[in-house]
């Protein structure tokens, strides 16, 4: 299994085209992994 948060966007984005997605698909899982979810516990 991957680990996301160890993926640059440019690995991100390979990922998802090696699996048939649009790469655009990459955005919508980078976005909430780094600017939605909450980092710790306490946020």
């Amino acid at each position: 299994m991957t680990d996301l948060y160890r993926l640059l966007p440019e690995e991100m984005e390979q990922l998802v085209i090696d699996m048939g997605y649009p790469r655009y698909r990459a955005d919508q899982i980078l976005l909430p992994l780094y600017y939605k979810f909450p980092k710790n516990i306490s946020d």
